[in-house]
């Protein structure tokens, strides 16, 4: 569900360079530098960790180094790998529920982040927990799958039944009547309204692969989707300070296994999509965390320490964050600077009418159904 963060940090300004070292010797970086942690600091590594939900990752080397979990946040760590458990199980069964009518009702599809990414990457489908299962569809087929899955049982929160959620955000959760289920957010966009949009929205469902997953065959992004949604999700996390480091991750996981022609494809898939500079950015993200850069990655307007505290302890007061219209300008393409500022217009445009809709259309404070009282309002 868009704008959902688990951010619960301390701001420990040391905590972000550790977890960023911490995570370079996922990817051989054995030598890379790090200070005396003790419990206290531990501490905040752990729960910065958990809130950009790179916790396991993080313990894994925790667990190299000898470093002991701290005993105030292991009921924190033993919860957290619960609700992963439990969630992402729940994420699978669904998937491939919803996988099932849609494909039977010829609605193309894909399941994409959470466990459904982490399947494309080779990774621990149960790494971090999920809160919904996210599907893909095309705008034409929107209002027909949301209507499916309705008739299945989900049914979608009065606070979320809005236009600036299906058109500007163009995606709507759907909540299940049944508790072994998990909700979907059911999408036909894949970028925020205060980013570059790709140029060719559809075209992530025309890079497809079918994975097996319960014995049933599951539609899910291919590389290049993976590729393009993960450097869109590292973006829109920046421009709207949430937690992005398991994106940030999952990046440099893809670019450290590219090969020379795939790094080329996703060059070339980028600039098809007029997502150059957002893949600029996430690839500068990847470095400053995790030390991967396979391909030159030069530094972005805001320096590195800045860059890292903005990915992972967004709600640290002492950030000085660039207004939201300077971030898009630094974001959008051109091929020249007319065509850039005829492009920052067109986003920015978008951007205020997204915004418009929202804030004149507000619809947050109404109850998730009509049978349920809406909470009274306090009186000044």
């Amino acid at each position: 569900m868009a704008g959902q963060t688990e951010c619960d940090l301390k701001n420990n300004a040391a905590a972000p360079p550790i977890v960023a070292g911490l995570i370079n010797r996922e990817f051989g970086n054995q030598a890379v530098d790090l200070p005396d942690i003790n419990p206290s600091l531990a501490a905040d590594v752990v729960r910065t960790a958990k809130a950009n939900k790179i916790l396991k990752p993080t313990l894994n080397q925790f667990t190299s180094l000898g470093l002991p979990i701290p005993e105030e946040v292991q009921s924190e760590v033993a919860l957290y790998f619960r609700r992963a458990m439990k969630n992402n199980a729940a994420a699978l069964a669904t998937m491939c529920e919803v996988t099932r009518a849609l494909a039977a009702a010829g609605i193309v599809h894909a399941a994409f982040k959470g466990p459904a990414r982490q399947i494309a990457l080779a990774q621990d489908v149960f790494e971090r927990p999920v809160a919904d299962l996210d599907i893909l569809v095309k705008q034409s087929d929107f209002a027909a799958a949301t209507e499916l899955l309705k008739e299945m049982g989900y049914w979608i929160p009065l606070f979320c039944d809005s236009r600036w959620w299906r058109h500007y955000l163009g995606e709507h959760p759907l909540i299940p009547n049944e508790q072994n289920r998990i909700g979907v957010d059911l999408h036909h966009r894949t970028q925020h309204p205060s980013c570059p949009r790709p140029r060719d929205q559809g075209a992530m469902l025309d890079n497809l692969t079918w994975t097996d997953v319960g014995g049933q065959k599951i539609p899910i992004f291919g590389p290049i989707s993976i590729f393009l949604n993960t450097v869109m999700s590292i973006v829109k996390g920046l421009a709207n300070r949430e937690p992005t480091g398991a994106h940030v991750l999952d990046l440099a996981r893809q670019l450290h296994a590219a090969d020379a022609t795939r790094l080329t494809e996703f060059e070339h898939a980028a600039h098809d999509q007029r997502l150059d500079k957002s893949y600029a950015v996430a690839r500068r993200a990847v470095l400053v965390m995790t030390g991967v850069a396979p391909v030159p990655t030069p530094p972005w307007f805001i320096p590195d320490d800045a860059l890292l505290a903005m990915l992972l302890t967004p709600d640290d007061p002492s950030i000085q964050w660039p207004k939201h219209s300077r971030l898009l300008w630094k974001l959008v393409d051109g091929r020249s600077r007319i065509g850039r500022a005829i492009k920052f217009a067109w986003e920015f445009g978008w951007w205020t009418a997204a915004e418009f809709s929202r804030r004149t259309h507000d619809v947050s404070q109404l109850p998730a159904r009509v049978n349920v009282p809406a909470a009274p309002v306090p009186t000044v």
